[in-house]
């Protein structure tokens, strides 16, 4: 199990800031954990995942993939199958978001992993499509507050993580129909 704090302190290895086996400080880690919990929201709230289609519980509802529901105060269930003919898992990364009090979104990895109020020793989501993938996608985009710059080869795997979330290399799909 790979967590936030394992991913902050990689990334920090990464950019240089820290030097192998120090342990990063307290505000180092919290401010880490800040910027890894942005990256997550952005991309949802990007679309990155996959566009997200808007629904209003007027009741209790069972979410689809790829919904953002204004809950209401309704109870809202994420779907463990998903039934189009055939029963199926939800497809891998697919995205729910949960408007109620606050945000919760939501994506599967095997199960439905919770992206929102992470904490410093939660699992990392994404961690197991690439450690270094995430800790270098997190390094690129926190290294600026230090002041300094990540190498072309850290970034470039920060990129290709990044990427990877978004459906480059994926599994092919069927080939189209032409009439």
């Amino acid at each position: 199990m790979t967590t936030c704090r394992d991913i902050i302190t990689q990334a920090m290895y990464r950019t240089g800031i820290l030097a192998l086996g120090r342990t990063p400080k307290a505000k180092e880690t919290t401010n880490g954990l800040f910027i890894l919990q942005g990256l997550y929201d952005d991309l949802i709230a990007s679309g990155a995942l996959g566009g997200l289609k808007d629904v209003y519980a007027t009741e209790d509802y069972t979410a689809n993939e790829f919904e953002r529901i204004e809950a209401n105060g309704f109870t809202i269930t994420k779907p463990l199958t998903i039934d189009e003919g055939t029963v199926r898992q939800p497809v891998d990364l697919a995205v729910i978001s949960i408007y109620d009090s606050s945000i919760t979104n939501y994506v599967w990895e095997n199960g439905w992993v919770s992206l929102s109020s992470l904490t410093i020793d939660a699992t990392a989501p994404f961690a197991s499509r690439g450690q270094d993938g995430l800790a270098c996608y997190l390094a690129m985009n926190w290294v600026d507050t230090f002041g300094g710059q990540v190498a072309p080869k850290v970034y470039d795997r920060g990129l290709r993580f990044k990427g990877l979330l978004m459906g480059q290399n994926a599994t092919a799909s069927e080939e189209p129909a032409y009439f």
